[in-house]
């Protein structure tokens, strides 16, 4: 249920927020200061503007983007997350209850609130079949693509290379393939 790219749709939905708001559809898009999040954040300000969109782009070091973004003092930011095999470990970023005041490092960095998809995660946690828990997970997904609270417009792809020398990088404990994904598990180095 994601929706799809619609360039008309976009500029109809861009002259609607205009005419109810009074002003333009304005805010500042924040990124990585590395090439390639610079690039990124570039070429989707111009998509953007071709909708109608007003893009201004600042780029910080990733800790602070990181800070920015936990506290709530961000407009629209690239946010790279939800990389786990295993969607329990990624629940911590949908539920209402890790939302915490502007201000305060809140881990839903979206901020998005739905109890539905509480309901759902807790059902998924609670699921004793297999067939329980991807129902339960089909729903946080079908809820989180009908709100968008995340719209997915690019794709890191993460790299671990090393020489065979190198010890120490073996599968995570839970035996997921985690050293493929945005954290490695190190051991004895």
């Amino acid at each position: 249920g994601y929706p799809s790219y619609d360039l008309a749709e976009a500029k109809k939905l861009v002259q609607q927020y205009e005419a109810t708001h009074g002003q333009p559809l304005e805010f500042t898009y924040t990124a990585g200061d590395d090439p390639s999040d610079r690039a990124e954040a570039q070429l989707l300000s111009s998509m953007m503007t071709e909708a109608g969109m007003k893009v201004s782009i600042t780029s910080l070091p990733q800790a602070q983007l990181i800070a920015h973004v936990v506290t709530g003092d961000y407009q629209v930011s690239i946010w790279r997350n939800f990389g786990m095999p295993d969607p329990d470990a990624d629940t911590v970023w949908w539920r209402s209850e890790s939302i915490l005041p502007k201000g305060g490092v809140s881990l839903n960095t979206a901020r998005y609130k739905d109890a539905q998809i509480d309901q759902a995660i807790d059902d998924a946690l609670a699921a004793t079949t297999p067939d329980q828990r991807q129902k339960a997970y089909e729903q946080v997904a079908q809820r989180i693509n009908q709100a968008v609270p995340y719209i997915w417009l690019g794709r890191v792809v993460w790299n671990l290379a090393a020489n065979e020398r190198v010890n120490g990088i073996y599968p995570a404990a839970n035996g997921s393939i985690q050293t493929l994904g945005e954290k490695s598990w190190m051991g004895d180095l």
